[in-house]
């Protein structure tokens, strides 16, 4: 679901493909694309344990922030 889409709807919506996108190049542009690339297995779609485990930091990391903002509304 695009981020239209969540607010036509009212629901909350992480979007995992850019923020992992512009974490990425934040590696990329300090540690070079060989650091980039240990995030994935052979290609660039399928994510490697450290690819993964970059994703769920992400994730929650977002989780955090939407239950914070859920949080300070009561």
């Amino acid at each position: 679901m695009d981020q239209r889409s969540c607010r036509r709807y009212g629901v909350v919506c992480i979007d995992l493909n850019t923020l992992a996108g512009q974490t990425l190049q934040h590696i990329a542009d300090d540690e070079g694309l060989k650091k980039v690339n240990a995030h994935f297995k052979r290609d660039h779609t399928h994510s490697s344990i450290l690819g993964a485990r970059l994703n769920a930091s992400i994730v929650a990391e977002e989780l955090k922030k939407i239950i914070d903002g859920l949080q300070s509304r009561n």
